[in-house]
């Protein structure tokens, strides 16, 4: 069944791979159902690639989004129509209530997206992760599904107007994991750490596989 959203990520898609070649490896690592955590790094408004690909295949992925411009009905309807969840960037707010209603997308059996670092990259660099990605797999338990997407930030960087019409776009999905094999008693910074460390690791494990894959 064709919907809005799917017509839009079909063109989204289209129009990657028209002018940017755009490729993907690891789709086979993508759950076919079930609930699942997905992040990667954010550099570039170019990101919307992964998403469009995700949601394409699972029609109920939701995302977290920074809520900057969505009080306007216009985007306030296009969000709504792409399953987004806008987030807080006040660090003061923790972002309470978008995390719970996270956590009640992943209770319902559906995959969410969300930025590990929680905004876009000035210089391409990744940012220091913040909690809320560590928070939702701690109080979830669903599997982590790390990703990889390079090229992004080389033709559009956050801090330029427009996007260059050449390059290469290139997404890997990296294996589901278990972060942690039971849930904690407590979450607390320590564990939050922990989290973090280890979604870093299996996004510089996706990152090498891609360079594979780009080699072969």
């Amino acid at each position: 069944m064709f919907t809005f959203r799917t017509i839009i990520n079909r063109f989204n898609l289209s129009m990657g791979k028209f002018l940017y070649d755009f490729k993907v490896f690891g789709q086979e690592n993508l759950p076919k159902e079930g609930p699942f955590i997905i992040s990667g790094h954010h550099t570039s408004p170019l990101d919307l690639f992964p998403p469009a690909f995700v949601q394409y295949h699972r029609p109920d992925l939701h995302i977290l989004v920074l809520d900057a411009g969505t009080e306007h009905p216009l985007t306030e309807w296009y969000s709504r129509k792409f399953n987004s969840l806008p987030i807080h960037k006040s660090p003061s707010k923790f972002n309470k209530d978008a995390l719970s209603k996270a956590l009640n997308v992943l209770k319902q059996g559906k995959p969410l997206l969300l930025a590990a670092e929680g905004e876009m990259s000035w210089d391409g660099r990744p940012q220091p992760y913040k909690a809320g990605a560590a928070w939702l797999i701690l109080r979830s338990q669903v599997p982590y599904v790390p990703i990889a997407f390079k090229g992004a930030y080389l033709i559009w960087p956050r801090w330029q107007t427009l996007p260059k019409f050449r390059g290469k776009l290139r997404l890997a999905i990296g294996k589901p994991v278990s972060i942690f094999d039971s849930p904690p008693k407590k979450i607390n910074t320590s564990l939050l750490t922990e989290a973090n460390q280890r979604i870093k690791e299996e996004i510089s494990r996706t990152i090498e596989y891609l360079k594979s894959k780009e080699s072969e």
